[in-house]
């Protein structure tokens, strides 16, 4: 490359001074300046990682695939729920029927010596199902922990057993359960199709 202050001075003309003009304008033009943008790294453990993300399709299904889940699931495990209360209703009235046969050994009748029915709560527990739900002492039937509600009826030598369902067991098939001395099993407000065999 010539030397444009040499030329300046050796030759001191308007055209030293145009040609190292033009010098300055194509090294400016045919050499730029590269600024080097900033790379942005997604980096763990100094290795290069992809964010990966779900689609909005891959979401639908996924949402499509729980709800069919659940709609199998949910009421197959109700009834389950349901199914056991149930038991646990049965096995009590057998077990009030056997305080009751216990208190006929006792005193000759199903009725107390005033004359008043055989009480649950005094003879046998709470009359709430499931027990331990409510305090016995605050046993409602319309409480809303309770899944069943016990009764009695009684004359001198006969006794009818009830479990009227409450609440979520509404929902069972089998409905109001009864039970009486000669172990004559009952159902009441059942739905359709609905027998004992099915029930008990």
């Amino acid at each position: 490359m010539i030397d444009c202050l040499s030329l300046k001075k050796a030759l001191a003309s308007t055209f030293a001074v145009n040609f190292c003009h033009n010098q300055r304008h194509h090294v400016k033009h045919n050499n730029p300046v590269k600024r080097n943008k900033p790379i942005k790294y997604n980096t763990i453990n100094g290795k290069h990682n992809t964010i990966k993300g779900f689609t909005l399709i891959e979401l639908l299904i996924v949402l499509v695939v729980v709800g069919l889940v659940t709609a199998i699931a949910l009421p197959s495990y109700l009834n389950s729920v349901r199914k056991s209360h149930r038991k646990d209703a049965q096995y009590t009235m057998k077990q009030i029927a056997l305080s009751l046969e216990q208190f006929y050994t006792l005193h000759g009748k199903f009725m107390s010596e005033q004359g008043g029915n055989f009480d649950i709560s005094e003879n046998y527990g709470n009359r709430c199902l499931p027990r331990g739900a409510v305090n016995p002492g605050s046993c409602e039937q319309n409480a809303a922990e309770i899944r069943y509600f016990m009764s009695v009826e009684t004359t001198p030598t006969f006794y009818t057993i009830t479990a009227f369902p409450k609440n979520d067991q509404l929902n069972d098939p089998c409905g109001t359960m009864t039970l009486d001395k000669t172990n004559t099993k009952t159902l009441v407000n059942t739905a359709n199709d609905v027998g004992i065999k099915d029930c008990w």
